[in-house]
């Protein structure tokens, strides 16, 4: 992150240890998405409803992310992990705007931003903002660093009274889904993305921005009353308005059941009601007419769910997800590349050559889900200047083989003069928010890079292009160590 970011040191922090039997009172919180950069055996959700989760097995850099369906304000939060972690918990709300570092050290650290643990439970307690007014949170990043093999028993907010909130999620069904036209690879595109709350993840047509469709066979017959879309590729502004979007939607279903609705035309989620309910088993999503991206006829739709008059409810994704995610563990095993996935590195220098007045840094994280996070930086001393870098997004297996993988990277590189650790692993921006940043710059990209072994328990990453998109020619990574 920026070194002076904002005013957030300046907010007043209070190290109370919060009573575990505090509650008296809830209010409702909606919480349509939440999703982890590592899958384990549960979707994330039960965190909030059953009150206990684990990510995957060995599982490094571990993250959650949650986004609510309208802002909540925010007084103090509890995460509940069973036991004390190896190392420190951040906590990002709206991506960057708050930023925190929960201690992991018995004894709690005496700065204001290290607030005490006890008892397996992370707290932080009476942030305000230089209004003196506590956050509007929309999002809320949490991200476990170097921690593996844990378990989280639960998550526990409160509002400005003390209130805590009562977190709903959506119902789960069962559902055959499928599309008319999806652009290539599926993985990275098909429809599952609807449904997978990453709203910088998203079904993609394949040049078609409208007469296409999406077909949904229920299990068992449901109710439907309004719909809630997240339009377009929201994986950025710039990705959004590059694609293609919805502009209107005709739903078909049973007993010649047929609705036509309008889209609007924005970030962030959109609630449509529809003209009369739907109910059945068999419901197509057909679109009329789109608005056309600058750039590409793609249609994208990242997040879609449904409200049947009581709870809202989405097709339940998690067996695609994990089948997903067992292919792309078992490639990288099969090419001698078992330990990456779900891992750090560290490159301390790049392959190129370079005088001694420049520095240069990388990290990598390559996630069994098939998202990616790379960033680095070359500082020229003699200058006093620096350049960073950052990028986020998918990467799919373009050919594999013993000892070598070659890859697509795709999705966005932010350059900047700012020093930057977003570490956001896939975990896209607050597309509600615009980016203001003119320090900050940032493009749709694609490179081709190649894995190979350097036979001393790292491995290489070769930049195809040689430098011309991503700043590295070549760049050697070792295990990455501590947070």
């Amino acid at each position: 992150m920026k070194k002076n970011f904002k005013t957030i040191w300046q907010a007043i922090f209070f190290l109370s240890v919060i009573s575990m039997t505090s509650e008296i009172h809830s209010i409702d919180a909606h919480l349509s998405m939440i999703y982890t950069n590592a899958l384990g055996e549960k979707l994330p959700f039960e965190i909030f409803e059953k009150g206990n989760w684990k990510p995957a097995n060995n599982a490094r850099y571990v993250k959650l992310h949650m986004y609510f369906d309208e802002p909540i304000t925010v007084k103090k939060y509890e995460i509940d992990t069973c036991k004390k972690l190896s190392s420190n918990v951040s906590v990002f709300l709206n991506f960057d705007e708050w930023i925190f570092n929960l201690a992991s050290n018995e004894q709690g650290y005496q700065y204001e931003n290290y607030p005490t643990y006890k008892d397996g439970v992370y707290s932080r307690t009476e942030f305000l903002d230089s209004s003196k007014k506590y956050p509007q949170v929309r999002s809320m990043t949490i991200n476990f660093n170097s921690s593996t093999n844990f378990s989280i028993c639960g998550i526990r907010i409160y509002n400005e009274n003390d209130e805590a909130y009562h977190v709903i999620t959506p119902h789960r069904v069962k559902a055959q889904v499928k599309a008319t036209s999806t652009l290539k690879p599926d993985k990275a595109y098909g429809v599952v993305n609807l449904f997978d709350s990453r709203f910088e993840y998203g079904w993609a047509s394949d040049a078609k921005p409208k007469d296409v469709q999406i077909d949904i066979d229920f299990q068992t017959e449901q109710d439907v009353q309004k719909i809630r879309i997240w339009n377009g590729y929201q994986r950025s502004v710039k990705h959004c308005y590059e694609n293609s979007r919805v502009k209107t939607l005709i739903l078909k279903g049973d007993k010649d059941y047929s609705v036509e609705v309008q889209a609007a035309d924005q970030l962030g989620s959109q609630v449509i009601n529809l003209p009369k309910p739907y109910h059945g088993k068999k419901l197509t999503v057909y679109v009329k007419d789109a608005y056309i991206g600058k750039t590409y006829k793609d249609l994208v739709i990242s997040e879609i769910r449904f409200f049947n008059g009581q709870n809202w409810f989405l097709l339940d994704p998690y067996e695609e997800l994990i089948s997903q995610i067992h292919d792309m563990q078992q490639t990288f095993e099969k090419s001698g590349f078992k330990d990456v996935l779900n891992q750090g590195f560290a490159a301390s220098k790049n392959g190129d050559k370079a005088d001694d007045n420049t520095y240069s840094y990388s990290s990598i994280r390559l996630r069994a889900d098939g998202s990616f996070y790379l960033d680095g930086s070359v500082n020229d001393y003699s200058k006093a200047m620096g350049k960073y870098y950052f990028s986020l997004g998918n990467f799919d297996v373009i050919e594999k083989k013993q000892n070598q993988l070659r890859m697509r990277l795709f999705g966005l590189l932010y350059q900047t003069e700012n020093e930057l650790h977003m570490d956001c692993n896939g975990c896209g921006r607050d597309c509600n928010t615009s980016d203001t940043d003119s320090n900050q710059k940032y493009m749709i990209f694609q490179e081709f890079v190649t894995l190979t072994p350097d036979g001393k328990g790292g491995f290489n990453v070769i930049n195809e292009s040689g430098g011309k998109k991503l700043p590295f020619k070549m760049l050697n990574f070792a295990e990455q160590k501590g947070n």
